[in-house]
């Protein structure tokens, strides 16, 4: 009978301890909570563009520094720190203000052969001016994918790509005198060119 006791008092202590566990152990949805949590931290260091261009080999870094909290008691994993990100060698930009630079080029002196074609014939002009829009919109694009903060710089040329005048109008938009002085595209030597092109 005392035995019955003892053994009984022995799984009531038991059960108070969070039954004779260890009580740093986690449960299965705890350890899988912990998991996703590190790796929504993980890929949110990776920026959006960057992660949707490399989504596999995020992922897979992701599951590999995180997986280990699967396995990881409440101690050890309050302690687990993952890895940083590391960047695919292909995604390291490869560009270069030289692409920018002759994007900007093109539309300055389209604008010029527009006017030149406009002389005496039809001219679509949706089509001429869309394809001038163009250079502008792959600026951005380029810019997008360069290191650094680009950001003022393709906020112009998104500007461009919406409304360029081009030098023969006289003013250039704000957003197209930004990306010339940084190309150091001279208004006088677009229309220098364009004007012994011309014969003039």
């Amino acid at each position: 009978m005392q035995k019955a006791i003892k053994g009984f008092i022995l799984l009531l202590a038991c059960i108070t301890l969070a039954g004779c566990g260890s009580s740093s152990e986690l449960s299965a949805q705890e350890k899988r909570n912990n998991f996703d949590s590190c790796r929504i931290d993980f890929l949110a260091q990776v920026s959006q563009n960057t992660y949707s261009s490399n989504t596999k080999y995020f992922d897979k870094q992701a599951d590999e520094n995180c997986g280990k909290l699967l396995t990881l008691n409440s101690n050890e994993a309050a302690g687990f720190v993952p890895e940083k990100p590391v960047l695919p060698a292909a995604s390291v930009s490869t560009t270069s203000m030289k692409d920018v630079c002759k994007l900007i080029n093109s539309a300055a002196y389209a604008h010029n052969e527009f006017n030149s074609n406009a002389i005496g014939e039809t001219i679509e002009y949706e089509v001429w001016y869309a394809r001038i829009q163009s250079y502008f919109k792959k600026a951005a694009v380029i810019l997008r994918k360069m290191d650094g903060d680009n950001s003022t710089l393709i906020s112009a040329a998104e500007q461009a790509s919406l409304n360029a005048r081009g030098v023969n109008a006289g003013r250039l938009t704000p957003g197209e005198a930004l990306l010339y002085s940084t190309c150091n595209i001279s208004e006088d030597k677009v229309t220098a060119d364009f004007e012994r092109w011309g014969g003039f």
